[in-house]
């Protein structure tokens, strides 16, 4: 059992929609037009790459 918390961020004019599940499951959906983008997904890399899940469902529905 991974005991990770969500990652949920509501989406905005200029951001996605972003929920993280400890159990694999991962989307982004939406706008992604941000000037500083790294910044935006940096942490949501490092979260992804220190997840422990048997496997790994990534959806991507992104306008940019």
């Amino acid at each position: 059992m991974n005991s990770m918390n969500p990652v949920i961020i509501e989406p905005t004019n200029y951001s996605p929609q972003v929920v993280f599940e400890a159990d694999g499951n991962l989307s982004i959906k939406g706008r992604s037009l941000m000037l500083d983008a790294a910044s935006f997904y940096k942490p949501l890399i490092e979260w992804a790459m220190s997840l422990n899940a048997p496997s790994v469902n990534f959806n991507f529905e992104l306008d940019y």
